[in-house]
């Protein structure tokens, strides 16, 4: 009985240390991500409830607008900026939503944060897209050979498209769902 209980508190000492080097190597950018764009599943007002929750500021004390809100998350000494678009949907189609974030700092290690996230390969440029579905916490990715437009309106939990883009050292990650 010892042995097991010893077995079982060594596998569960393993999980927990690997959830939590999994959670260490988010950079800013992903967990902003993460926390504003994908915990959210894009809805307007949970996103809007998440930048409130962690502090997010508008720029100039700025309103925003129905269509789109700006606001700037300050993390580790760092801005990262967060733009929340709902543009109105065609008659009786739902808006498309985008949450897009920025930051001027950690390209290389932001995207490669991102890729590994979603278990995508490295891109071969400074613009990237990847698609994925999300099955709980965990992003599913799915190769750009095997979507077909049949395919991405029967994924489960609907399909996610996630741009990449790099230049100068500032990276951008723009989410659509």
């Amino acid at each position: 009985m010892t042995r097991l209980t010893a077995k079982a508190l060594a596998i569960l000492l393993l999980m927990t240390l690997a959830a939590c080097s999994g959670q260490a190597r988010d950079t800013p950018l992903l967990g902003d991500l993460r926390r504003f764009c994908v915990d959210t599943a894009l809805s307007p007002d949970a996103v809007r409830a998440a930048a409130a929750t962690a502090g997010a500021k508008r720029p100039g004390g700025s309103a925003g607008s129905q269509a789109s809100t700006t606001w700037d998350h300050a993390i580790g000494g760092r801005i990262i900026h967060l733009r929340l678009t709902t543009p109105p949907g065609e008659a009786g189609a739902a808006p498309a939503v985008t949450c897009t974030l920025s930051d001027d700092q950690d390209a290389g290690a932001s995207l490669a944060a991102v890729r590994a996230w979603l278990g995508a390969p490295a891109g071969d440029g400074n613009f990237e897209q990847y698609y994925f579905t999300m099955a709980g916490a965990q992003p599913h990715y799915v190769p750009r050979e095997r979507l077909t437009p049949v395919r991405a309106r029967t994924l489960s939990g609907g399909l996610y498209r996630l741009s990449l883009a790099s230049f100068n050292g500032s990276t951008a990650l723009t989410l659509q769902h």
